[in-house]
């Protein structure tokens, strides 16, 4: 970072939002927009930056509520079939597997 002196620095992980400053760096979390976890409220946010060079305002960032349910999972879009299994993570591949070993169960129960 001291080699590179940014002015801003997203990071994310803990699924809290989060801003601060040190010296000129601005840091910013923003937070979870996925499925709710640990009862922590879902957010995101949204950074507008000024064109360099033109001056103008300064970057402003607005933090977003977001509802305390995610929307429905979306499925793949068919463009991503076919590929190399080493290019999906390897949590859809587990939850997949667990899917299928799920449907499997409840198959042979109901039978």
């Amino acid at each position: 970072m001291a080699e590179h002196k940014p002015d801003l620095v997203v990071f994310g992980h803990s699924h809290v939002y989060g801003e601060a400053h040190e010296g000129r760096m601005r840091f910013i979390n923003p937070g979870s927009a996925g499925p709710a976890r640990f009862k922590l409220q879902r957010t995101a946010a949204l950074l507008h930056l000024p064109v360099k060079g033109e001056g103008g305002d300064p970057p402003r960032l607005h933090r977003i509520q977001l509802a305390a349910k995610a929307p429905p999972k979306l499925k793949p879009h068919s463009s991503f079939r076919g590929l190399d299994a080493s290019v999906i993570p390897a949590a859809s591949n587990r939850r997949r597997a667990a899917d299928k070993a799920g449907a499997e169960k409840r198959k042979r129960t109901q039978n």
